[in-house]
């Protein structure tokens, strides 16, 4: 019985471990795409920001 219950425990450490790690995996692919996206966003931010910014724009909103 004895033998039974630290089987039973040292599956349910083995499997919390696992988890762990690909929770940790998941969450470090997860914390990549984001960081990809934020620079795709910041990117067209500035390119806004310049096409706002330039001369022909400028003008364009006089006449």
């Amino acid at each position: 019985m004895r033998g039974k219950i630290l089987l039973l425990f040292l599956i349910l450490a083995a499997f919390q471990s696992l988890s762990f790690k690909l929770f940790n995996f998941n969450w470090n692919i997860f914390h990549f795409i984001m960081k990809k996206e934020n620079a795709k966003m910041k990117n067209k931010k500035l390119d806004a920001m310049k096409s706002i910014a330039s001369p022909k724009y400028l003008l364009s909103i006089h006449n």
